[in-house]
C-alpha cells in the first residue's frame, strides 16, 4: 500500500508491473506440464541467432471435464480458463531493440440444462421438453510494440504502442415445445448481455543518470479509451400450432444499447527523481500532470420506459476537459544494517470509474467514463513503513500502515445494476460519494534454509458514503476485506523431494440482501383491481450483509530428477484439501414454497498429479 511513483498514473491504486520473460537467443528450451486439472507450455529460443529470440507460452485448465461425470446426464457444465503470451524481440545493434508481444485470456462458466418431462400444460396425454443454458466470461487481449534506444551510457528511451480490450458478457437461454392436442407449441427466448473497454495507445519513456546519486525518470503518454458500457441483445419468440385459432405467433429479435458508446482521450506527463541524500537517506520525489478529454459520444434518448434506437435521434453527452496534478514523494531512511524506515504521500486521479454490482446475484463490473456531471475520481495517500532482518538475514519482518480518502465515486442506485436497468448507466449512479480505505499489513518472510515462505496478514476497513444512499451514513464497500491472512510453506529435503503448502484466508465479501420478506396478496382474494404482489422484500442498509469467509488449504509433493537433456518433476497435490465450499456469489430462491437464499461454489477439492519437463 505505499506510495506510487509518478511514471504511474489513471488508476487510485492497484499498480502492478509486470516484466515478461524474453526469448533464448542462444539456443532452444522448452517446458511442458500436463496434468489432471491443467496444463501448459513454454518454448523460446532464437529466431536469428544472437539478434533475433521468441518466447510462446499457454495454459488452460479443464477441470469440467472431470467433474462431468459426477454431474446428472440432464446438466453440462462449462469451467475453465486459459491464457495465451507470446514475444518476439530483435536486436538491431547495441543501441536498438524492438519488442513485439501480445496476451490473451478467458474465464468461462457455463451451465446447460436439458429436461424431460410428462403430464405438462395440455392436460393428459401432453409433454414438455426443454433446455435451459447459462453462460458467464471475462476476457483480455493486449499487446505492445517497444523501442529501446540507447543515446549514451546516462540516456535511454523506450517508445511503446499498445493496444488492451476488457469484455465481459453474460447470455441466459431458454427453450420449451409442449405437445398437446392441437400439435406442437414452441417457446425460445435467449438474452446477451456484452460491456468493455477498448484502449489504444503510445508512450515514451526517458531514463537518465546524470551521476550515481540521481536516477532521473520523465515520460509522456496517450491513450484513446473507447466505453462499451452496455448492449443487450433479446430474441424471444412464441410459435402456437397451427390449429390453435385463438393465439398469435410472436417474434421478438432486436438490440438494445441503453447507453451508446463513448470515447475518451486521456494524456500524461510525468518526471521522478530516485535521489540519494546521504548514505542513509533516499527519496524519490515526483509530479503527474494529467489531462482528461470527453468527446464523439452518445447517448440514446430514454422517455417514459421507451428507448430510442435511432442513432440520428441520439443526445451527446456533455464535454469534459479536466486537468490534474498530481505530487508524489516517499523516502527510505536507514537506521542501522538492519532497520529501515519508509514514509509516502500520493495524490492520484482515475478518470474511469468501475461500477459493481452490489446485490444478490453474479458478479458484474463495467467500466463507464467520467463526464460532465460526473467527474473523475481522486485520492490522497499517506503511508509508513517500518522494516527489520535478523538471524543473519534470514528472515525479514515489515509492519506498514496506510490511510486513503477518496472523492467523487460512483455507485448503482438503490434497485438498479448494469445487467436490470433500461436507462442510461449515468441515470442509474448515485455521484459525489467520498471513501476511505486504512489498515495495517504485517508481513514476515523467511528467505535463506531448506525450509522458507511467508506470512502475511491485513486488517483493513473501506467505506463508502453517499447523500443518498444508507441515509448518507458510511457503508462498507463491496471490497472491505477486514481480515486477509496469508500463510506460504515449502520444504527441501534434499536435490529430489521437496513439498510446499498454502492456506489463505478472506473475510468475505460486502453485499445488499433482504432482511425480510412480507407476503402480499393475490388477487384471487377479492382485490382484482389492485396489482398481484405475492411478496415484497425488505433490505437493510448498503453492503449490510456479508457471504461466508473465503479460505481453503492447497498442497503438494515434488519429487525431481536430472537428466543429460532434460529435467524432470513429479507433482502430487490437492485444491483445496479439506473441501471449503466458498462463495462466488449468492442469490435468491424458492425452496419449500419459502424465498430462500442459496450460495454457488466452484472449486471443491480437487486431486491433481501432474508430469513437468524442461528441455
Amino acid at each position: 500500500k505505499g506510495g506510487f511513483p509518478a511514471r504511474f498514473g489513471g488508476r487510485l491504486s492497484s499498480v502492478l508491473q509486470i516484466d515478461m520473460k524474453e526469448g533464448n537467443m542462444k539456443e532452444f528450451k522448452g517446458d511442458a506440464t500436463i496434468g489432471l486439472i491443467s496444463s501448459k507450455l513454454t518454448l523460446e529460443g532464437p529466431i536469428i541467432k544472437d539478434r533475433t529470440s521468441f518466447i510462446i507460452a499457454g495454459r488452460r485448465t479443464y477441470a469440467d471435464l472431470f467433474t462431468r461425470p459426477f454431474m446428472p446426464a440432464s446438466t453440462d457444465l462449462t469451467l475453465y480458463f486459459y491464457d495465451l503470451n507470446a514475444k518476439i524481440n530483435h536486436r538491431f545493434s547495441e543501441k536498438d531493440r524492438i519488442y513485439l508481444s501480445a496476451y490473451m485470456g478467458n474465464d468461462a462458466f457455463g451451465i446447460d440444462y436439458d429436461s424431460s418431462q410428462e403430464g405438462g400444460k395440455g392436460g393428459e396425454g401432453s409433454s414438455e421438453d426443454g433446455t435451459l443454458n447459462f453462460g458467464l466470461g471475462y476476457g483480455n487481449i493486449t499487446s505492445t510494440l517497444r523501442w529501446n534506444h540507447l543515446f549514451s551510457d546516462k540516456l535511454f528511451s523506450n517508445t511503446t504502442l499498445t493496444y488492451s480490450r476488457y469484455s465481459f458478457n453474460t447470455n441466459f437461454g431458454l427453450s420449451s415445445t409442449y405437445s398437446t392436442g392441437l400439435g406442437d407449441e414452441n417457446f425460445n427466448i435467449n438474452f446477451g448481455y456484452l460491456a468493455g473497454i477498448e484502449d489504444f495507445g503510445g508512450k515514451i519513456d526517458f531514463e537518465y543518470n546524470p551521476n550515481p546519486n540521481h536516477d532521473i525518470k520523465f515520460g509522456i503518454s496517450y491513450t484513446n479509451h473507447h466505453f462499451f458500457p452496455g448492449e443487450t441483445n433479446l430474441d424471444y419468440s412464441i410459435d402456437y400450432p397451427s390449429f390453435d385459432t385463438t393465439n398469435q405467433d410472436v417474434i421478438v429479435d432486436t438490440i438494445l444499447n441503453f447507453s451508446g458508446n463513448t470515447n475518451v482521450h486521456e494524456m500524461f506527463f510525468y518526471v521522478e527523481d530516485n535521489v540519494k541524500l546521504n548514505n542513509r537517506l533516499q527519496a524519490n520525489i515526483g509530479l503527474h500532470v494529467g489531462f482528461y478529454s470527453l468527446a464523439d459520444s452518445t447517448d440514446f434518448k430514454y422517455d417514459q420506459g421507451r428507448v430510442t434506437l435511432s442513432p440520428i435521434l441520439a443526445d451527446k453527452i456533455s464535454d469534459i476537459n479536466s486537468y490534474s496534478f498530481q505530487p508524489r514523494i516517499s523516502a527510505r531512511y536507514l537506521i542501522n544494517d538492519d532497520w529501515s524506515i519508509k514514509a509516502s504521500y500520493a495524490k492520484m486521479q482515475q478518470n474511469i470509474h468501475l461500477l459493481s454490482n452490489s446485490s444478490v446475484g453474479f458478479p458484474s463490473d463495467i467500466w463507464v467514463p467520467a463526464i460532465d456531471s460526473i467527474p473523475p475520481q481522486t485520492s490522497e495517500q499517506w503511508a509508513a513503513n517500518i522494516t527489520t532482518q535478523f538471524y543473519n538475514g534470514q528472515f525479514e519482518l515489515s509492519l506498514e500502515g496506510y490511510y486513503k480518502t477518496m472523492k467523487d465515486l460512483i455507485a448503482y442506485k438503490a434497485g438498479y445494476s448494469n445487467l436490470e436497468s433500461t436507462e442510461p448507466w449515468q441515470n442509474s449512479v448515485e455521484t459525489g460519494g467520498e471513501g476511505e480505505s486504512y489498515g495495517a499489513e504485517l508481513f514476515l518472510q523467511k528467505k535463506k534454509g531448506e525450509t522458507t515462505g511467508w506470512i502475511g496478514y491485513t486488517l483493513s476497513w473501506t467505506n463508502r458514503k453517499f447523500d443518498n444512499i444508507n441515509f448518507g451514513e458510511w457503508f462498507p464497500y463491496k471490497y472491505d476485506r477486514r481480515h486477509d491472512f496469508s500463510l506460504v510453506i515449502s520444504h527441501k529435503f534434499n536435490e529430489k523431494w521437496d513439498i510446499g503448502a498454502t492456506w489463505v484466508y478472506g473475510t468475505g465479501n460486502a453485499l445488499t440482501f433482504p432482511q425480510g420478506i412480507y407476503l402480499g396478496m393475490p388477487q384471487s382474494y377479492g382485490f382484482q383491481d389492485q396489482i398481484d404482489v405475492e411478496s415484497v422484500e425488505s433490505y437493510g442498509g448498503r453492503n449490510s450483509s456479508r457471504l461466508p469467509a473465503y479460505h481453503r488449504l492447497d498442497f503438494a509433493v515434488n519429487k525431481h530428477s536430472k537428466k543429460r537433456n532434460f529435467e524432470s518433476t513429479w507433482t502430487l497435490g490437492a485444491y483445496n484439501i479439506y473441501n471449503r465450499k466458498n462463495p462466488w456469489f449468492a442469490y435468491l430462491d424458492y425452496e419449500n414454497d419459502t424465498r430462500a437464499a442459496k450460495q454457488v461454489s466452484l472449486f471443491p477439492i480437487i486431486p491433481s498429479i501432474s508430469y513437468r519437463i524442461q528441455f
